[in-house]
């Protein structure tokens, strides 16, 4: 045990939330590379027997939930676990049960003070953490809806949307790599409901860029949109980078699909996902997030069906994750959308209001 750990035996040095600050021995490691996010080691100690583990246990599941005609001939899916565990402090190293393994893992400390710990991960590797004083500002006025829109990768990433609001509607569509397909409505209890949003509320999303991203390839990007009466306020996208406390809050959003009473809903207008989305007129193209596309598709799902001729001033562009196409063709004049279908089928839904006008940060939207 190094000489500078403290002597006392009790945890309350160790009781507190810890981020991830910088790497101290990098110098020292040969072709050694920039700090990947998934090495980094955040952590709260909650009291004397529960650690908060940021990033999340994952149980893995092989070969569940393919459907008939997805381009892979296989997929996994993850069932989420949540982020606290049992923990104890023994020789002044955290060991605590890492529940996606399922065994009792080591946080091996080298040194800690009242606000800094240095530790060693599994590769040799030395960071620096800094205690961060947790002062509650728990704000639930400046959105009353979240949304978080998963993309797939290169592999077996949780493909879905969801979106959520303050009197606990609950939408969930899911498209691969989850354990239920489909798409999905509940009523969230007030408990549940706060629990999920307490995560968001934590953070000052003005804080926050608009875009957190590492230069690599094959990956997921989730975007996460906030809502305010109806009006998209802001909109973040995260590819692999991801402040740690963001990363906990849309993992507890996009898997609640797992711990909550779901029933089947039927009544979307696009049973696929439709991606890469943009509105097309004259002279213009105004390109949309997928989680701001997700909040149109909610606004539709509550829209009314009307016979009523407009102006098709925009033609919505999109791509249809599916083989077997189901969408021809979506005009718009902001409020009222024609959705003409492959059997040539068509409906036309009034949203009550103009989307695009209502929502002007969309016009700001560059393609990436």
């Amino acid at each position: 045990m190094s000489c500078k750990l403290d002597k006392k035996t009790s945890n309350d040095k160790y009781i507190g939330d810890w981020y991830f600050e910088k790497e101290l021995n990098s110098e020292k490691l040969k072709n050694s590379h920039p700090v990947h996010p998934y090495e980094k080691i955040n952590f709260s100690i909650i009291n004397d027997s529960i650690l908060d583990f940021k990033s999340g246990f994952f149980y893995l599941i092989k070969d569940r939930f393919t459907l008939p005609d997805s381009t892979y001939d296989y997929r996994f899916s993850h069932y989420y676990l949540g982020t606290e565990t049992k923990y104890k402090i023994e020789k002044s190293n955290i060991v605590f049960f890492n529940k996606s393994e399922n065994f009792w893992d080591t946080i091996k400390v080298l040194e800690i003070s009242d606000n800094k710990i240095k530790v060693k991960n599994y590769n040799g590797r030395i960071f620096q953490l800094q205690k961060t004083e947790n002062k509650s500002n728990i704000n639930t006025d400046e959105y009353d809806a979240i949304i978080v829109d998963r993309s797939p990768c290169f592999g077996s990433c949780p493909f879905n949307s969801t979106y959520i609001n303050r009197n606990g509607d609950y939408y969930f569509k899911a498209y691969e790599s989850n354990t239920v397909y489909d798409n999905y409505y509940s009523k969230l209890d007030e408990e549940t409901l706060k629990k999920i949003l307490m995560n968001f509320d934590k953070i000052n999303i003005n804080n926050l860029k608009n875009r957190y991203s590492l230069n690599a390839t094959d990956s997921q990007t989730n975007t996460i949109s906030f809502i305010k009466n109806g009006e998209i306020i802001k909109t973040i996208e995260t590819y692999i980078d991801c402040p740690i406390d963001l990363e906990k809050a849309l993992n507890e959003l996009s898997f609640a699909y797992q711990k909550v009473n779901i029933k089947y809903e039927d009544n979307f207008s696009f049973s696929n996902k439709l991606m890469n989305t943009y509105f097309t007129d004259q002279n213009s193209k105004i390109y949309l997030k997928d989680s701001e596309f997700f909040l149109l598709e909610i606004e539709l799902l509550k829209g009314e069906k009307s016979i009523k001729k407009f102006e098709e001033k925009y033609t919505l562009n999109f791509y249809e994750w599916t083989l077997k196409k189901t969408i021809k063709k979506i005009t718009t004049d902001g409020q009222y959308y024609k959705i003409v279908y492959f059997d040539d089928s068509s409906k036309t839904i009034d949203l009550g209001y103009n989307f695009i006008k209502q929502n002007s940060i969309i016009k700001n939207n560059k393609y990436e």
